[in-house]
């Protein structure tokens, strides 16, 4: 069964940051990125954390990140 945002993107997104588990952690420590995603409107589905984006989209804490990465620090993205 796929979540509320549909399972691919949310797949995709955990393999790469099971791929790229060092730069998942080096975003997800930064400054910048805590505030960002601490502003995000969140909900629980089914004993998960979703993150509100884009009016009625809910993402992972994956995709959230991967996502913030790529428009805000391209250059901690690693390539695929």
């Amino acid at each position: 069964m796929n979540g509320p945002a549909g399972d691919a993107g949310s797949r995709a997104e955990g393999r790469r940051s099971d791929r790229r588990s060092e730069t998942h952690r080096e975003v997800s420590s930064l400054p910048e990125f805590r505030q960002w995603l601490d502003s995000l409107p969140q909900v629980v589905v089914d004993d998960v954390r979703y993150y509100v984006r884009g009016g009625d989209m809910l993402k992972d804490s994956d995709e959230v990140l991967w996502e913030w990465a790529r428009k805000n620090r391209p250059d901690l993205m690693p390539p695929d």
